[in-house]
Formats: C-alpha cells, structure tokens, sequence
C-alpha cells in the first residue's frame, strides 16, 4: 500500500488508508474534489474534455460500472439554476469531507479501477470545465436520455 500511497501523494493528493488499511482514500474538498456522471453523460463528457485537453483522472466503481467519476480542482461557486440542472441530469456532487477509495496498485481488487489514470505533474481537470462540459453535451442533445 506504501507504494500507492506515495503515487498518489506524487501528484499532490491528501491521501491515507482506511481503518482497515485495504484501502487508499483521497477525501474531497480542499486539493481534490469530484463529479460523479451516469452513463448517459459519462463517456460524451469525457469525450468532450479529451478533445479540449482538459481531460483528468477519471474512475469507475463495481458498483456502478458505468458511471465515472471525474476527480478535480476543488468546486467553485455557481449559481442554483446551474446545480439545478446537475441534479436535474443526475450528476453527483459529493460533499466536501467525502472519502473516495482509489485503485491500488498491484492489487487484484476490481472494487475500483481507473478509467484514465492519473499522472504526476499533471493537473487535475477544472471542476468548472467538467461542469461546463455536462452543460455542453446536454444541450446539444446527442446523448443518450
């Protein structure tokens, strides 16, 4: 786990183990933050910001695998019409302080696993960029309802 741990803290991140030591957390808020998508919106968003080169570390879970969750900057202020149409497309916010499990490397577990790793030096995507591509991919349209 050692070595997962100093990945992690590689690019910046407050990680620790859980109480078990299974398990590698990053909690959200300060340094890093997320925005979890449903499939709908998921792979055309990711898309969207790969295209734009603002594309981050992004995660999957066995329990919803194919939903993501895009790992960012910290949230930034944005009015109640745009959080009103985040939850209206079923994007998650976790609140600051949520514990999120990362991939440990070497393990077998298929618990979690990265759908685009992260990479030291390498920034984590803009929170607004994400949330500006939720916007984009849902008023154009093309995805799938």
């Amino acid at each position: 786990m050692s070595a997962a741990l100093q990945h992690y803290r590689a690019c910046g991140w407050p990680v620790s183990h859980d109480s078990v030591g299974k398990s590698v957390l990053v909690r959200t808020g300060s340094t890093v933050d997320a925005i979890v998508l449903d499939p709908s919106l998921s792979g055309e968003v990711l898309a969207h910001l790969e295209v734009h080169m603002l594309a981050g570390p992004v995660l999957s879970y066995r329990v919803a695998p194919d939903s993501m969750v895009f790992l960012t900057t910290p949230a930034t202020p944005v009015r109640r019409s745009t959080l009103a149409d985040l939850e209206h497309a079923h994007v998650t916010l976790p609140r600051p302080g949520s514990a999120l499990a990362l991939p440990m490397a070497g393990s077998s577990s298929s618990d979690v696993w990265w759908v685009r790793p992260p990479r030291p030096g390498r920034m984590l995507a803009p929170w607004q960029a994400v949330v500006s591509s939720v916007r984009v991919v849902l008023t154009t349209g093309d995805h799938a309802a």
